[in-house]
């Protein structure tokens, strides 16, 4: 079960006996139901190229509407010598955020293609697949 807040504003114009007045109400109401999970997103749509033997970093960055999720993220096909770290969840903007830095140093030159997930404690799933580019360094 999950908190639900819901914001009520209403507006009332009394008339009557010659008056005319204006009246505003406002109510937080919060109730427990069930909620219907929804699937994690990628925001980030694409990385940059590389060069090899240099130190490489970019920011994952990841969005679940679901706010009190817990937030997990996972790499499949790596180029060697890259990884996922430096994780941090935060709120933003009534969503749960995820952002993890991929960073490392790759030694051979190539096109890489790998894939990126997102998933929440409810067992919902999002990813991209991306493709770089490392070149041999200059």
């Amino acid at each position: 079960m999950k908190k639900l807040l819901f914001y009520f504003a209403i507006s009332l114009v009394i008339s009557g006996f010659g008056f005319l007045g204006l009246r505003n109400f406002s109510q937080k109401v919060e109730a427990v139901g069930e909620v219907l999970g929804n699937s994690p997103t990628v925001l980030t749509q694409s990385l940059p190229n590389g060069w090899t033997n240099r130190p490489y970093i970019a920011t994952i960055r990841t969005r679940d509407v679901d706010v009190g999720d817990k937030l997990g993220m996972i790499a499949s096909d790596l180029p060697e010598g890259l990884s996922l770290s430096n994780c941090s969840q935060f709120v933003l903007s009534n969503s749960e955020r995820l952002h993890c830095d991929l960073s490392g140093v790759v030694a051979e030159p190539g096109t890489y293609t790998f894939k990126i997930g997102v998933f929440d404690n409810n067992g919902n799933f999002g990813s991209q697949v991306y493709t770089i580019n490392f070149e041999q360094a200059p």
